[in-house]
C-alpha cells in the first residue's frame, strides 16, 4: 500500500535477478562456452509491485565480499571480517542495527555456522580470501 514502510531484506545482488524478470527473459547459463555462476540474488518485483513482502525469509543467507571484507547475513544475524583483521565479528541486527556490541562470545555456535555457510558460498562462487 501507498506509504506502507516494508521491512524485506534486499541486497545489491537482487538487482540483476529484479531486471531479469522485469525484461521477461532468463539469465544465460554459459557465455562464450564458458559456464556462468547462477544468480545469487532474488527478485525485488514482488515487493515493488505490492505483490509480496517476503522476498526472504530467516533461513535465507545472504553472503558478500568486498575488496577483502566479508560478511553475511542470516535472518537478524551478521557476520563481518575485516580484510585487516582474522576475527569474524557477528551482531544481531534486530537489536543492534548500528552493529556496535560483538555476540560472538554469547552466541558462538550461531558465528560458526554462519561462518561455515559464508566459506562455502565463497568456495562456489571463487571470492577473494584475502
Amino acid at each position: 500500500n501507498k506509504g506502507d514502510f516494508i521491512r524485506s531484506v534486499g541486497h545489491i545482488n537482487d538487482v540483476m535477478p529484479t531486471c531479469v524478470e522485469l525484461a521477461a527473459t532468463s539469465y544465460p547459463t554459459r557465455f562464450n562456452n564458458e559456464p556462468i555462476h547462477p544468480l545469487e540474488g532474488k527478485s525485488l518485483l514482488p515487493i515493488l509491485t505490492g505483490e509480496n513482502i517476503a522476498v526472504r525469509d530467516s533461513t535465507d543467507v545472504l553472503c558478500w565480499e568486498h575488496l577483502g571484507n566479508k560478511a553475511a547475513r542470516k535472518g537478524d544475524w551478521k557476520i563481518v571480517q575485516n580484510k585487516n583483521t582474522a576475527d569474524w565479528l557477528l551482531f544481531n541486527l534486530a537489536q543492534d542495527r548500528t552493529e556496535s556490541k560483538d555476540l560472538s562470545n554469547e552466541y558462538p555456535d550461531v558465528k560458526e555456522a554462519i561462518i561455515l555457510t559464508y566459506q562455502n558460498w565463497a568456495t562456489d562462487v571463487e571470492a577473494r580470501t584475502k
